[in-house]
């Protein structure tokens, strides 16, 4: 345990720069700045970019986002219910990252959808919340 604490406070608290470790590098002992310089690369052929103004901005931001986005997918399944979040959650996810097209993406939210229903809704028995919204739509859906 105590490891894991210095590993993550190791990743989260220095510098971006000090934390790459290659293992090809490390295995062989040489760096890739002692590679570049022997192939005759110069910085702009290594893709060498300008640093960001600070590394805890860039942190703070990437955390927030990651706060908010399961934020989202909490309230989404409460007012909505879990099966639905879900869905909406994966397809938006497949698309916005471009893993995927809408369509491809709306269908690899269905079979996630069907998976977790038929495993844990049909195989276990578990019955789901219907979320919130579930009252005013009753009258409506069957479900």
């Amino acid at each position: 345990m105590a490891l894991t604490l210095v590993q993550l406070f190791w990743q989260n608290f220095r510098p971006s720069e000090n934390l790459s470790v290659d293992m090809l590098e490390f295995m062989s002992g040489e760096t890739a700045e002692q590679k570049a310089a022997a192939s005759g690369a110069t910085g702009f052929d290594r893709g060498v970019e300008a640093a960001p103004a600070s590394g805890w901005e860039r942190y703070l931001n990437r955390e927030a986002a990651a706060f908010l986005i399961v934020a989202v997918l909490l309230a989404c399944a409460q007012v909505l219910g879990p099966l639905p979040a879900v869905f909406i959650f994966l397809a938006i996810y497949f698309a916005l990252s471009r893993l995927c097209r809408w369509p491809t993406a709306i269908l690899y939210a269905l079979i996630g959808v069907g998976l977790l229903y038929g495993l844990f809704g049909h195989l276990l028995g578990v019955q789901f919340n219907r979320g919130l919204i579930a009252p005013l739509i009753s009258p409506y859906v069957f479900f």
